[in-house]
């Protein structure tokens, strides 16, 4: 149908009619940078470059606010048929509108510009096309905006006559096998969001398929020499947890792995059998959840082992817990399948009652960045904010420049997503069985080359950090891992299937093992008992993820300077919690399990928007030190953007007189740490939305926990 020219002004003028109702009551500056992952620009100072056809995808723009994005902005657009497609920093949306409605909107006095979504954005920094990889073939996983965009971007690239073959789809993904030279093609398509390379995914077992480390007495096997450690579980400190009954009784934790012992309930290893709620499978041409591998019953068993088959040596976390298995195990390849979308492993277990999601496994390359993965994970915990994703931060660290230190910056995906806890390896301690240094493990000389790492024994400190440990920040600057727990020389269930085994053998029924991938379930065992002293203590029938987050955190013991000491050229953890290599550091569950005697906890469901606030009051009877964590769970973030962090709150703790006596304004990650010594009386802490532009309803709902030590 042709349209006359003064249908097509008719047209313009209702569509600029609808959008001139945009607004924004705020009168505060918005930025002025479109804050891309490969740089950011200035879209007003080079409008002319983004309107080049070969560098932009038909209807879809760019629109950047004057002024501080509201809800009215968000519908209005959605009332003037133009659909919000992502959130881009600074106060910018990305979406898709007709011709008309993008003239209409460029016109409005609250925006400063619309421009097209610039395609070379779509596209991971990690694929670099070049004249002499052209011809080199690859897996791609494209991201569309929509389940609608996926399915017509899928059937593009099948009927298409170039050298594309879609491999599978996910709920918004399409796994593609394709040639560099046609990474531009892709980004280019309708629909498209995101393009990066397909990364392969691991368990987070340190050294996992080498030979065991050496050096290591893997013990009587008779129960008669252990000493408690064994199981990480007594560096974590979960015996006053035991003391007032907090074994993680009611809850549901689920475990994405290689599976749990024998596949069979009926013949589960005496540790686990009582615990277990439901077995799924994932794995390509696995038939049940057996553990052919090893490494998921070891997991498992850390998570809620009770003990049974050691007369209760040897334990898990929340022992009174129950499990959902959720197998990954590709029998035929001997490697993880995961589903191509990570909504759809979230979703079952879920269902089946889990609130609390352990996976030990992440990349094996894109370190540091918040890609399509880490972004599906966000997306669902957002979507579903009672289920807190519990993901290892990887077995990267290494001292590659050889002077002495870990290197910064690599942490696995999805351990790079934001609202996740994300857990790096502490060490255990395990002196009567355990002489292993670094050197003990193989190409020692090109990860640990230089002193005092290359000597330093890996089980003999519990303020020490696990050399292998991946450590933050990530590429957007946030801070990465959130906690540590003892990652290093951990006993747990050893799978009863043949073939199955980690570090080595303790006896039949457990063995040893280390890496992230250990850490990880202690701490999703931590999660659990929190869980349960919310529920009883706080008559909370569902916290939040965001709640046990931020008491998981505030709680943790800081094991600054670590192993190496205060002051010196080599010095493991550089600065106070909290910081890129400990997190806030080692989760401590005794702390955890008496926040009540120390403190205090909010779980608000609805929250603020921008410019909004909520005030709680602070009675202090004496004087002392306040540390004070707020969380919230932010909405996805985009891969193209420079930043992951969408909404922005800040915390303040105000005094009778209306005076700030201290407050956090972090413009990065998506909680706020705040420690300041206060005088007796009373206080406010208040809770600001600075920037809350993809809210729930334009709110971004937060918890907050936080401890108070008098110094009487």
């Amino acid at each position: 149908m042709k349209f006359s020219l003064s249908t097509r002004i008719g047209t313009i003028l209702k569509t600029r009619m609808l959008i001139t109702g945009l607004l924004a009551t705020s009168t505060a500056q918005a930025g002025e940078m479109l804050q891309f992952n490969r740089g950011a620009i200035d879209p007003l100072a080079q409008v002319q470059g983004f309107s080049v056809q070969s560098h932009r995808t038909a209807n879809e723009y760019v629109v950047q606010f004057k002024n501080k994005i509201q809800i009215q902005d968000r519908l209005n657009l959605k009332a003037a048929g133009i659909r919000v497609l992502r959130y881009l920093p600074d106060d910018a949306f990305i979406i898709r509108a007709s011709a008309s409605q993008r003239e209409a909107l460029a016109q409005n006095s609250l925006v400063r510009v619309v421009v097209p979504m610039p395609t070379v954005h779509k596209v991971s920094k990690d694929l670099v096309p070049s004249v002499f990889n052209r011809s080199q073939k690859i897996n791609l996983l494209v991201s569309a905006w929509t389940p609608t965009d996926r399915n017509i971007l899928a059937s593009t690239l099948k009927n298409s006559s170039a050298n594309f073959q879609v491999v599978s789809t996910g709920h918004r993904t399409v796994l593609v096998e394709t040639t560099m030279n046609e990474i531009a093609n892709i980004a280019a398509t309708s629909g498209v969001e995101f393009v990066q390379p397909h990364y392969e995914m691991k368990t987070m077992l340190f050294d996992a398929g080498a030979e065991a480390p050496r050096e290591i007495t893997f013990g009587a096997g008779d129960y008669t020499d252990m000493t408690g450690s064994e199981s990480g579980t007594k560096v974590m400190n979960f015996a006053k947890a035991y003391e007032l009954g907090l074994t993680g009784k009611g809850q549901v934790v689920a475990m994405a792995d290689t599976g749990l012992d024998s596949g069979d309930a009926a013949t589960l290893h005496a540790d686990v059998k009582g615990a277990f709620a439901d077995g799924q499978i994932f794995g390509s041409f696995s038939k049940s959840w057996e553990d052919s591998n090893g490494h998921g019953s070891h997991v498992a068993g850390s998570i809620l082992g009770n003990g049974s088959q050691s007369n209760g040596a040897i334990k898990g976390g929340a022992y009174d817990s129950r499990i959902v298995v959720q197998s990954l195990w590709n029998s035929l390849f001997s490697s993880l399948n995961l589903p191509k979308d990570l909504n759809d492993l979230f979703k079952p277990a879920y269902a089946k009652g889990a609130r609390v999601h352990s996976n030990s496994w992440g990349s094996t390359a894109g370190f540091g960045a918040y890609d399509v993965n880490a972004q599906e994970v966000d997306e669902f915990m957002y979507n579903n904010p009672q289920l807190l994703i519990i993901f290892a931060a990887g077995n990267n660290g290494v001292d590659a420049n050889g002077d002495g230190k870990i290197d910064s910056g690599n942490i696995s995906s999805p351990g790079t997503a934001k609202n996740v806890l994300t857990v790096g390896a502490s060490e255990n301690l395990e002196l009567t069985r355990s002489k292993q240094t670094p050197k003990d493990f193989s190409n020692w000389e090109k990860r640990w080359p230089a002193e005092p790492i290359s000597s330093s024994k890996i089980s003999d400190n519990v303020n020490g950090l696990a050399m292998f440990s991946s450590r933050g920040p990530t590429n957007d600057g946030r801070v990465k891992p959130d906690v540590v727990a003892p990652g290093t020389n951990i006993l747990s269930v050893h799978s009863q299937v043949p073939g199955a085994k980690l570090w080595g053998d303790y006896n039949q029924f457990y063995g040893w093992a280390g890496g992230t991938s250990m850490a990880t379930p202690l701490t999703a065992g931590a999660a659990a008992v929190t869980r349960q002293y919310l529920s009883e203590k706080f008559r909370m029938t569902e916290p939040s993820a965001a709640l046990v987050k931020a008491v998981l955190m505030v709680t943790a013991f800081d094991i600054y300077p670590g192993q190496y000491g205060e002051g010196t050229s080599v010095q493991e953890i550089t600065q106070r919690r909290p910081g890129n290599e400990e997190g806030m550091g080692r989760i401590d569950v005794a702390s955890i399990v008496t926040i009540d005697q120390q403190g205090n906890v909010a779980d608000e469901k609805v929250g603020v928007g921008t410019d909004e606030e909520k005030s709680y009051d602070l009675n202090l009877t004496a004087d002392g030190l306040l540390e004070f964590q707020l969380m919230y769970t932010d909405a996805p973030g985009s891969p193209s953007a420079k930043a992951a962090l969408v909404n922005d709150l800040d915390v303040s703790i105000v005094d009778q007189l209306g005076a700030v006596i201290a407050q956090g304004t972090d413009r990065v990650n998506n909680h706020e740490y705040v420690k300041q010594q206060l005088k007796a009386g009373q206080y406010k802490l208040k809770i600001k939305g600075f920037k809350v532009p993809s809210g729930v309803n334009g709110k971004q709902p937060f918890a907050f926990a936080y401890k108070y030590l008098s110094a009487r």
